[in-house]
């Protein structure tokens, strides 16, 4: 038998991600689809993968598993745990802290389902293999932000409904994560440039390649961070 308290009808209705937010996690299960799938092309690529058709066809894999896996880390955790405690914020905030643990959860796995399968484009070198390491877990940590940021819109929602909201907090809130983003972004842009660079003056024969799939990554990492961070701008002013 299920655990979860049952609802009671003073605590209000606290929409799922899919219910209220369908943009954001259709957005957000394509971006990391594409991200994922480009590291693949990339590794294929770069590593000259001689069975063309089976790195398309794992690529392909990848772009559809991941999609589905965003998806699945938005709608599952939600019908699992469904009734917070009771209608107190830090009964709330418990429930959707459980929802973010699960969502970081299906996060992970998928990303080392993929781990396992990018290990045969980089044909076991194990360079590439650590690099292909490296990038999953930028990508997967990445991808659990994601959700943090989705768990500080649905509670500041959800303070705004039973009129409990501190405007003064939640403003200093949203300045940190804007000034977070920028400072990551900063860093990471960064690290590839130095990266790119220590390249170029050993003359590495593949420095476009690479070049190519750095600041194409970035600019999609980027994009992605500007874009979720306006959507939540617009959640938090609308209420």
């Amino acid at each position: 038998m299920s655990t979860e308290p049952e609802p009671t009808a003073h605590i209000p209705h606290i929409p799922t991600p899919l219910e209220k937010y369908r943009g954001f996690v259709l957005f957000t299960s394509l971006a990391f689809a594409a991200l994922y799938a480009e590291l693949g092309v990339f590794f294929t690529l770069s590593q000259g993968t001689s069975d063309r058709l089976v790195a398309t066809s794992i690529i392909a894999v990848v772009f559809v598993l991941t999609y589905f896996a965003f998806l699945a880390s938005f709608a599952i955790p939600s019908r699992i745990y469904q009734h917070p405690k009771g209608d107190l914020p830090p009964q709330v905030l418990e429930l959707l802290f459980q929802h973010w643990v699960a969502a970081a959860a299906i996060v992970l796995v998928n990303t080392a389902i993929v781990l396992g399968l990018y290990l045969y484009l980089t044909n076991l070198d194990l360079v590439a293999a650590y690099n292909l390491l490296k990038d999953l877990a930028i990508y997967a940590v990445v991808g659990c932000a994601f959700h943090g940021l989705l768990l500080y819109v649905r509670y500041a929602a959800y303070l705004y409904l039973v009129h409990q909201e501190d405007r003064e907090k939640m403003i200093v809130a949203t300045a940190g994560i804007g000034v977070l983003l920028v400072v990551m972004t900063l860093y990471l842009f960064t690290m590839e440039i130095m990266h790119l660079n220590g390249l170029e003056s050993a003359g590495h024969p593949q420095l476009g390649l690479i070049g190519l799939h750095v600041y194409g990554r970035g600019l999609l990492l980027a994009g992605m961070g500007v874009a979720a961070y306006a959507w939540h701008i617009r959640w938090i002013g609308d209420h």
